[in-house]
C-alpha cells in the first residue's frame, strides 16, 4: 500500500494509531523533544523506565497494550537490551508508522 495511502488510513482510523502502545526511549536521541511529541500526538504512553516482561507475575495484565524499546542508532550506539517478549525497535518504525499510518510489523526493525 505504501505511504501514499497513509491519509486514507488516517481518516478510517477509529483513534490515535499508537493508543495502545507504551513507549520507552533508551538512550540518546539527537531529537528527543520531537520524538516524544510525535509518540504523544500518536496516542502512546511514554514510560520513563524500561517495560516489564509481559508474563511478570507483579504486573496487572492490560491486554491489547503493547509495551516496547525504541532507539536511535548511531556511531558507537548498541542496541539496547530488553525484558524477554518486549520488542526492540529502531527510531525509523516510529517514521515509517507515522508516515503510512499503519503501525508497521516490529521485526522489519528490530
Amino acid at each position: 500500500m505504501g505511504f501514499m495511502s497513509g491519509p486514507i488510513l488516517g481518516r478510517m482510523q477509529a483513534g490515535p494509531l499508537l493508543r495502545r502502545c507504551e513507549v520507552f526511549l533508551a538512550g540518546a536521541f539527537s531529537r528527543r523533544a520531537e520524538v516524544e511529541a510525535l509518540l504523544r500526538a500518536a496516542g502512546a504512553r511514554l514510560l520513563t523506565r524500561p517495560p516489564v516482561p509481559p508474563a511478570d507475575a507483579g504486573q496487572a495484565a492490560r491486554p491489547g497494550v503493547q509495551a516496547l524499546v525504541l532507539w536511535e542508532p548511531g556511531p558507537g550506539a548498541a542496541s539496547p537490551a530488553a525484558p524477554p517478549g518486549v520488542p526492540v525497535v529502531r527510531l525509523q518504525w516510529l517514521w515509517d508508522s507515522a508516515g503510512s499510518f499503519q503501525v508497521q510489523p516490529f521485526e522489519k526493525y528490530a
